[in-house]
């Protein structure tokens, strides 16, 4: 599509208001988000969907419910609110893994959408709508912003005929019909036919994902229009679930539990949910004799075109979504590059964002590795000094994190239920401007030059802290 800019605006707005007609539903799963606040504001104006449903981990930091009740006032939603204890969190997700059969790392982001469906369900709910499809269709996760044009296109392409969503499955189970109206065919034809400069875009020195659907619809949005994308996990704060797990298996046994089971997990967690998976699903089905492909990792079959696996969230490199070509190690490649990264969705082809990068970390960091440059003290910012005066302030958000070594001076937080969660606050090491200098040269020596780096090469990011903490070992000035 080589319309103008406005000329898109125009057709966008007709036609996801006509796929919200025709996906109609009495409800909607509100993040506070872009994707689904456009659903409230278009259903609002027809005069469906009159009830929204927000969960949030209780407790945590959970950026969807300020946004959510902002968006839920503005277009007279009755708001249902769910503030999921901790410990309610951790005893659900046994239900989820047994709707999904699955022990994918994504596992917090569903427990979100399957908490909010079950409150629908006894709140009398039939229907659904979701945000389903917005950002696989108009390019709405960071990993995509730096893929040329043409390979945007060629992967967003591809993606369109694979996307396939939890909510389904976890709708189903309830007896809920789940409406997806980004998942529309019109707007999938139109989103597939527009140019790719119109999806991704810089506007005052951020780069945004789905560009043109933040255009559409900023008049009546607002703030909610530039939103930072936030994956599930982060803004319903069940991320925090992360630590609570990672709390309670020591490097020991971890170790010990992969090769007992004979898994490459990908970090606590999934050990975690693998085990919770053996316990109300069962054992791995094995693969048949004549199995075209198998999973890397679980070792289950797979269809012979199949790039993920549902079973344990294994998922190829971005490359082989582009068609490109495959080569030695790519298994390591892969398991390392869904490590580093957290799933959205379910969808093949690692839906993914990294794993402990908020949208505020990541953007710091890109523009650090980006510029090279040191910042110094930082005393434009409001919450400078937020260590001790003359800080400086480079590694606001630590490329490190949670780096778990309590010589530096982060330490484990114990919490009110027993479980511990690694905090910084007390960490002024990285802040000294020797150091803060070094981790930078070191970065740049090790060939750390961009986020992506940083997530795909954990081993050689710790190696570099090993190697700057000797230098200059951690002490009570430093």
């Amino acid at each position: 599509m080589r319309a103008t800019e406005e000329e898109a605006v125009d057709a966008l707005r007709a036609i996801l208001r006509r796929a919200v007609d025709r996906h109609e539903a009495e409800a909607i799963l509100l993040s506070g988000g872009l994707d689904t606040s456009v659903l409230a504001l278009l259903a609002h104006e027809r005069g469906s969907a009159q009830k929204a449903v927000t969960v949030v981990l209780d407790g945590a930091y959970a950026p969807d419910l300020t946004y959510a009740r902002k968006v839920a006032q503005r277009f007279q939603l009755e708001h249902h609110v769910i503030r999921l204890p901790e410990a309610d969190a951790l005893g659900t997700l046994p239900e989820v893994i047994a709707v999904l059969r699955s022990f994918d790392p994504a596992l917090p982001n569903d427990l979100v959408i399957y908490t909010a469906l079950k409150e629908a369900k006894k709140l009398g709910i039939t229907s659904v709508m979701t945000g389903d499809g917005a950002d696989e269709l108009f390019a709405g996760y960071t990993y995509l912003f730096d893929l040329s044009t043409d390979d945007l296109s060629r992967y967003i392409q591809n993606i369109a005929g694979m996307m396939q969503f939890s909510s389904n499955k976890l709708g189903a189970a309830l007896g809920l019909e789940i409406q997806q109206p980004y998942c529309d065919s019109a707007l999938v034809d139109f989103a597939l036919a527009l140019k790719p400069e119109l999806k991704v875009r810089e506007r005052a020195g951020i780069v945004y994902g789905k560009w043109l659907v933040r255009r559409a619809f900023e008049a009546e949005l607002g703030e909610i229009a530039w939103r930072a994308k936030d994956p599930i996990e982060v803004g319903s704060g069940t991320a925090q679930l992360r630590s609570v797990i990672r709390s309670r298996i020591s490097d020991a046994a971890f170790e010990a539990k992969k090769r007992a089971y004979k898994l490459a997990f990908m970090n606590k967690e999934h050990l975690y949910f693998y085990e919770l998976y053996r316990a109300v699903v069962g054992e791995l089905p094995e693969p048949g004799r004549d199995a075209e492909s198998v999973c890397p990792l679980c070792k289950v079959e797979l269809p012979a075109a199949q790039l993920h696996c549902d079973r344990c969230g294994f998922s190829q490199p971005i490359e082989r979504y582009l068609g490109k070509g495959t080569g030695r190690g790519e298994s390591e490649r892969s398991q390392k590059y869904l490590l580093a990264r957290l799933a959205y969705t379910k969808v093949p082809a690692a839906m993914v964002r990294t794993m402990c990068l908020h949208p505020l970390a990541y953007e710091h960091l890109k523009k650090v590795l980006d510029t090279k440059e040191i910042v110094g003290a930082d005393e434009s910012c409001e919450y400078y000094p937020c260590h001790y005066t003359g800080q400086d302030c480079t590694w606001c958000f630590c490329p490190f994190y949670p780096c778990e070594d309590e010589e530096p001076g982060g330490r484990w937080v114990e919490r009110e239920d027993g479980s511990r969660v690694w905090g910084c606050s007390t960490c002024f090491w990285i802040h000294h401007p020797e150091v803060a200098a070094e981790v930078l040269a070191e970065c740049i020596a090790s060939g750390i030059l961009s986020v992506a780096d940083l997530e795909q090469q954990p081993e050689e990011v710790k190696r570099i802290f090993e190697r700057i903490k000797q230098r200059y070992p951690p002490t009570p000035e430093r």
